[in-house]
């Protein structure tokens, strides 16, 4: 999540009023500093009361995180007088991707206090400090938006697909494919980089399913969200869209079935040509890369993982 500027933002009760006629008191300049393990605390009390959505011990999983022992940091903060205004989360992943191995940075979690959005920019910025990272961002509000687009960020995606039962009927025509949806089945049949992740998205209730269909496999990963209150199943990865899209409905029921939601949702752009039907939404999802392009990208080892969004 995204958010420099959140409706109905939360003031500090703690900051005394001023008095009219009585001049301002000067106001310290920010520092920007790395948020390490000893932070995770306030951390957690500093975005509950910005958001204002979760308890604080539900935002603990954005830094709790297992699949990268040793986090270059967990995100950046404004501190000013010893107080925290302000927070960029950063979730980390070392990647294997088409033969490349790059650090992949998921920016995630930003708020800033009210007094301080003057510093928005620059904490943004300075989360960005590695040219050699990839950095994505996936739920971003649009002021954090169009800052994105000023640092260079492109698009992955600007939209979002749903998809309903049944709207794809035509894909079920042919013959059926293997669904395999028994974690330890679709283990044993993964090796490599696939099997990595299965192993580090385990514990994070997710949906992996492996997809057989003659020579072709596709190994899939869902995550069951929440759009407008409905419970959807969010595609995550998909190894191989092509042969998703020949069999899509089957898929799509499978997912919804086992995560009892009642749709499949996508990146739009995520099928090509294929492009199913659905209802199209608008949901821009950016990155910033030196190594990496915008079809070689996912939503694994990211906030959409680790938290209830």
């Amino acid at each position: 999540m995204l958010e420099a500027q959140p409706g109905g933002a939360t003031v500090d009760a703690q900051r005394p009023e001023r008095v009219p006629g009585e001049p301002r008191a000067t106001r310290l300049p920010p520092d920007i500093q790395p948020a390490r393990a000893t932070d995770i605390e306030r951390l957690c009390a500093f975005l509950h009361r910005g958001f204002g959505t979760r308890t604080p011990v539900a935002w603990r999983p954005l830094f709790d995180y297992q699949w990268f022992d040793e986090k270059p940091n967990l995100g950046f903060m404004l501190v000013a007088g010893g107080e925290l205004r302000g927070f960029i989360g950063a979730v980390y992943a070392r990647r294997l991707i088409q033969g490349k191995a790059t650090l992949v940075c998921n920016l995630s979690s930003f708020y800033v206090h009210p007094d301080y959005r003057g510093w928005s920019f620059a904490l943004f910025a300075h989360a960005l400090h590695d040219e050699t990272t990839c950095y994505t961002s996936f739920t971003p509000s649009p002021t954090v938006t169009h800052m994105c687009e000023a640092l260079g960020f492109s698009y992955i995606d600007r939209n979002k697909i749903i998809l309903p039962p049944l709207l794809n009927a035509i894909t079920l025509r042919g013959p059926s494919p293997q669904i395999v949806s028994d974690p330890e089945q679709v283990r044993a049949l993964l090796d490599g980089e696939q099997r990595r992740i299965f192993d580090d998205h385990a514990p994070y209730d997710c949906l992996q399913l492996l997809l057989q269909s003659g020579s072709e496999s596709a190994h899939l990963v869902a995550k069951r969200r929440k759009i407008a209150r409905l419970p959807v199943s969010d595609l995550l990865y998909c190894s191989a869209p092509s042969l998703v899209a020949r069999h899509l409905e089957r898929v799509k029921l499978a997912i919804i079935w086992r995560q009892r939601s009642v749709a499949l949702t996508a990146e739009a752009g995520l099928f090509g040509a294929l492009r199913p039907l659905g209802k199209v939404i608008r949901q821009p999802m950016l990155f910033r890369s030196s190594i990496l392009q915008a079809h070689e990208l996912d939503k694994l080892y990211s906030e959409l993982v680790l938290l209830p969004i």
